[in-house]
């Protein structure tokens, strides 16, 4: 049975990975209009256009829809706290990175700076986070698990109970690999 302690690891590039959390009930409870409009107008042009766009334009999709929302509510201004919610999804997230003396578990804002990811590559991470949270948060209780792993699929991604440092145990660093000597040949050349 899935727990609720899963967690989403998303790959980024060359042994670099999100490691996220997803969000909390109450972080649900505060976000659940923005995330249900969310997800509905991904899936609105139906499942394949929802599993090929979706992991790419959700975090738009959040922000023009938490607008959408704010200005129906006569706050042209407002998002319905879209950005508060891609904060938390961001607090939520690590980057783990391999380096000379082991994995790093590094703050996102603190690996852009680093360079140890782009600004793009965490946008493109971002977005499916959004596309993750958007459905996983939304699923009945006794569909959690399958959600998650749909999604993981959907994203080239991997599900987790681990701690960051105990799941990078079990993943292998990106070493060069030992030279090796070419085998002789038995044609003559």
């Amino acid at each position: 049975m899935i727990t609720d302690d899963l967690k989403l690891v998303v790959p980024l590039r060359d042994n670099i990975h999100a490691y996220h959390t997803p969000i909390s009930e109450g972080v649900f409870r505060a976000n659940f209009k923005i995330l249900a409009a969310t997800k509905a107008t991904l899936s609105e042009h139906g499942l394949a256009y929802m599993a090929d766009v979706g992991p790419r334009i959700a975090a738009l999709t959040l922000v023009d829809e938490g607008k959408r929302e704010a200005q129906r509510r006569g706050d042209f201004d407002g998002d319905m706290g879209a950005q508060a919610l891609l904060a938390e999804i961001k607090r939520l997230t690590l980057i783990l990175c391999p380096g000379d003396s082991g994995w790093s578990q590094v703050p996102v804002d603190s690996a852009i700076k680093s360079g140890q990811i782009t600004q793009a590559e965490w946008e493109e991470a971002e977005a499916a986070l959004v596309f993750f949270t958007s459905l996983y948060a939304l699923a009945p209780q006794s569909k959690k698990g399958e959600v998650i792993e749909a999604v993981a699929g959907i994203l080239s991604a991997s599900t987790t109970a681990s701690k960051p440092m105990e799941w990078t145990g079990s993943s292998p660093t990106s070493t060069s690999a030992e030279p090796f000597e070419k085998a002789a040949s038995s044609v003559p050349s």
